[in-house]
């Protein structure tokens, strides 16, 4: 709900490590490199023109004074501060819907990646309603991660080996997984469920952090990146709570 997680109505998320995208202007003066990426710490960002403020990402205008920014409640406040700012905002991505939101069937499901759900997380053993919604809601999960070839959905009626099922018990433990980074995040709202058997391992601890920096290529123009410093305040600490 409007960027953030609930699991059975109550709010899952530690808001304080949360980032989103902020259309970020500033009066007259652009923005040096050197405060983008060492007082802000960013390195994926972009600058946009003020006529079209939620521009395609990857899109680079002429103006050097409004950027999208994935931003921290921490780094929000440090923009917030700054001398020249003109205006910030969070981006509302309510109202994109479509073909890149799982299940992709807007007409069934008209979810954005802000606004996204109710959707239930099936367990082992766990028996469901067979209806064309939950058709395409677990559909790949029972056809290619259950081992059912023949499972399809001819009208409103669902078959499995040439038998119309009013229910299925799922045979695995599903995950869904979400970034924190939560505009510029390809998770479950893009592609759904994770079963249990494609899980290979979790993160321990932050082996390497580093900086880059943005340029502007002439001799072939587009940006690119180059290495900037270590993040030594990050090594070697774990990768989550």
């Amino acid at each position: 709900k409007n960027g953030f997680v609930y699991i059975n109505n109550k709010l899952s998320d530690d808001t304080t490590k949360l980032q989103f995208n902020y259309l970020v202007t500033f009066n007259k003066y652009e923005l040096t490199e050197d405060i983008i990426v060492d007082e802000l710490d960013l390195f994926d960002y972009l600058k946009h023109s003020e006529l079209s403020p939620y521009a395609t990402p990857g899109r680079f205008s002429t103006n050097p004074l409004v950027y999208e920014m994935p931003l921290s409640f921490e780094k929000l406040e440090k923009v917030k501060r700054f001398v020249d700012l003109k205006s910030v905002h969070r981006i509302d991505y309510g109202n994109e819907t479509g073909e890149s939101v799982y299940p992709q069937k807007p007409d069934l499901f008209p979810w954005t990646i802000d606004n996204y759900g109710p959707i239930y997380i099936p367990t082992k053993g766990d028996k469901i309603e067979m209806n064309v919604a939950n058709f395409w809601l677990y559909g790949k999960l029972i056809k290619d991660y259950e081992d059912n070839p023949s499972f399809i959905l001819i009208g409103d009626k669902v078959y499995l080996e040439n038998k119309e099922i009013s229910h299925y018990t799922f045979k695995m433990n599903y995950f869904w997984m979400m970034g924190d980074n939560r505009h510029n995040s390809a998770d479950s709202r893009s592609w759904g469920f994770v079963p249990e058997n494609h899980i290979v391992g979790k993160p321990l601890f932050i082996w390497l952090s580093i900086k880059y920096k943005r340029y502007f290529d002439t001799e072939n123009p587009g940006f690119k990146e180059s290495f900037h410093s270590i993040r030594f305040n990050r090594i070697f600490k774990k990768a989550y709570n």
